[in-house]
């Protein structure tokens, strides 16, 4: 019964930290400030610099339908930004954790509705 109760708590704490890993933003070559598009659904975003420090999301619009989602988060917290939107026409939402940005990519953990995984945003020229 002990054994088996330390091996729980083993594995318990192997997936809380892998799931603390996968928060942490990884790898920043440039600024997040700008114009993204996400090109397999058309979703543009804007970012800002905040006046304090870090960066804000300000903006979320789809632009194969000029629907403006509703922004639900933006937060700027130890080296990592998050941010997120709902869609008021289906009610989906989307959450996102930048983990890389190069000066074209921003690659981010998407979790949403429908699932989770690694997507990807391309700044807009």
């Amino acid at each position: 019964m002990k054994k088996s109760l330390l091996y729980l708590f083993v594995a318990f704490s192997a997936i809380m930290l892998s799931s603390c890993a996968i928060l942490k933003t990884e790898k920043l070559e440039t600024s997040l400030a700008g114009t993204w598009i996400r090109p397999d659904t058309g979703t543009e975003i804007v970012i800002e610099n905040k006046k304090s420090g870090g960066y804000k999301f300000v903006s979320a619009i789809d632009q194969n339908d000029n629907e403006v989602f509703k922004i639900t988060k933006s937060e700027w917290k130890k080296g990592v930004f998050s941010f997120g939107y709902s869609v008021p026409s289906t009610s989906y939402y989307s959450n996102f954790v930048v983990k890389e940005c190069t000066k074209t990519t921003m690659t981010v953990l998407w979790t949403g509705t429908t699932g989770e995984e690694l997507e990807y945003f391309e700044r807009k020229e």
